[in-house]
């Protein structure tokens, strides 16, 4: 199963470093060529551009490892479900009530921005992965969650059946 992702919070965050880079290129008190501007360019780039690019996430599920893609897919983590020992959704909610200053909502006006799901998934060796429905479209973060779940359950029904034998 491979997930959808949606860009719409990584266009949001390099959309901001554009703000910085943009008068950079265009002013000549701030031009490319000083290096006041080199510094609010780099600024620009290192504080909203790169991590909007991290922010391109695909998930794929191929039987029971998970493949984790950032950077539009130079980045590439894989995990074993098989070794996962437990995992939690939270709810995160950020609308205009617990945080006034979100801009997402003058983007789009899918609840899903401001009130959202974070899965953390804890493997064995300590190692984690956290995975962000708004990177995701809706359904396919939904399947994820339940093959995760079924994978999690054959994985406990295999550890009773052990102790169960021993």
């Amino acid at each position: 199963m491979k997930a959808k992702s949606d860009k719409t919070i990584a266009y949001i965050i390099i959309g901001y470093g554009m703000i910085f880079i943009i008068p950079a290129l265009v002013s000549p008190s701030l031009g490319i060529n000083s290096p006041a501007g080199i510094f609010w360019c780099v600024v620009g780039l290192i504080l909203f551009v790169l991590p909007g690019l991290w922010k391109i996430e695909s998930y794929e599920l191929v039987e029971n490892s998970l493949f984790k893609y950032n950077f539009g897919g130079l980045y590439k983590r894989t995990v074993d479900l098989t070794a996962l020992v437990h995992y939690k959704t939270k709810l995160v909610n950020t609308d205009f009530a617990s945080n006034p200053l979100n801009v997402v909502r003058f983007f789009s006006k899918d609840i899903k921005y401001l009130k959202y799901r974070k899965l953390t998934l804890e493997f064995e060796h300590s190692s984690k992965m956290t995975i962000d429905e708004r990177v995701l479209e809706k359904a396919d973060f939904n399947k994820l969650l339940n093959k995760i779940a079924g994978i999690k359950g054959r994985r406990n029904n295999q550890l009773l059946t052990q102790i169960k034998a021993h």
